[in-house]
């Protein structure tokens, strides 16, 4: 009983409030309310004000054999004096295009330069600003940049690729890129020091055409590699099955010997992309025994050895895996 009379008296003023709320006289007070602090926002736009504005900063044309070795701003600060509106305006985001220091326009001197802001992007600045703006300050005043010269050095780029294809598809062919070199900037110690340039890991799942894509070369701590970036072709083609007679060959044989195989030669069976279907023949492979493995052998039969297979050639198998072998002396 006494938590219904509790629930009861919560609902008795939640209503009275609602009530309240929703009466005239509450509404009116809150319209009055509102126009009052809208006439409040816009006498306060309308009186000048000092502001501080901040304008990113992007460089771009800096030379490859060059690096900057001060700090350098990422953004300009400017104090402007204006219209509260203009100041608000200016504060949103977005409101100023990014400024760009283009190293082609400047020249160092003795590997240092220095140049005033407000000579490089008051111009630009004051294309964005209104008329009653008022720049006051910059910060920084200058720009003042330091560079060392860097050595180069060109290096293959190696493609790390993780690519699966579709049934019966397969590479026909290497991964090509282009171009097959980039050039890296650094100190020699680091350039000596450097084994290899790989790319990122190069993606691509069930491949059945050739794709060509670009891909970004993995970045090497303290160097600037140019370029960033290279194109990777996949060739890519259907697979066929094939067989070729191989005859078996025995290596390490003395010259007087002689050793016969039996049978003297083996079927292969591999798997190859149809636009060398017609090109490949026996001569592209070699399946042997090796006569020293025969003199440590207890048996009569020696398992054969895939010594050599075409490229674009892929899942090969003998028909055999063992062959019998007798030697002879040559004779005279």
């Amino acid at each position: 009983m006494q938590f219904n009379r509790k629930i009861a008296f919560v609902n008795a003023f939640v209503k009275k409030i609602r009530h309240l709320l929703l009466s005239k006289d509450v509404l009116v007070f809150f319209f009055f309310l509102l126009v009052s602090a809208l006439f409040w926002f816009v006498i306060a736009l309308d009186k000048t004000y000092h502001e501080r504005i901040t304008i990113p900063i992007r460089y771009v044309n800096v030379p490859q054999n060059i690096a900057i070795v001060n700090q350098i701003p990422s953004s300009l600060e400017l104090k402007i004096k204006d219209k509260g509106l203009n100041l608000w305006t200016y504060q949103q985001s977005n409101a100023f295009d990014t400024l760009v220091f283009d190293f082609k326009d400047y020249n160092f001197v003795q590997n240092r330069l220095s140049v005033s802001t407000s000579a490089v992007f008051e111009k630009k600045i004051l294309q964005q600003l209104s008329s009653t703006s008022v720049i006051e300050e910059y910060f920084p005043k200058n720009i003042a940049l330091e560079k060392v010269k860097l050595f180069s050095k060109q290096f293959p780029v190696k493609v790390i690729s993780d690519i699966s294809f579709k049934k019966q598809y397969h590479l026909s062919d290497t991964i090509r890129i282009s171009p097959n070199k980039v050039t890296l900037y650094g100190s020699q110690e680091l350039l000596d020091s450097i084994k290899e340039i790989t790319t990122t890991v190069l993606r691509a799942k069930d491949l059945k055409d050739t794709l060509v894509k670009k891909v970004r070369i993995k970045p090497v701590k303290f160097a600037k590699i140019y370029p960033s970036e290279v194109k990777a072709i996949v060739p890519v083609e259907i697979y066929t099955e094939s067989s070729q007679v191989v005859p078996i060959q025995v290596k390490n044989l003395p010259g007087q010997l002689f050793v016969r195989t039996f049978p003297t030669e083996v079927k292969v069976f591999f798997q190859v992309g149809i636009s060398k279907f017609s090109k490949i023949s026996p001569d592209d492979f070699v399946v042997s025994i090796d006569y020293n493995n025969i003199m440590k052998s207890n048996t009569k039969r020696q398992y054969l050895k895939i010594e050599k297979i075409p490229t674009g050639v892929i899942n090969v198998k003998l028909e055999v895996q063992d062959v019998e072998w007798l030697i002879e002396v040559k004779e005279e």
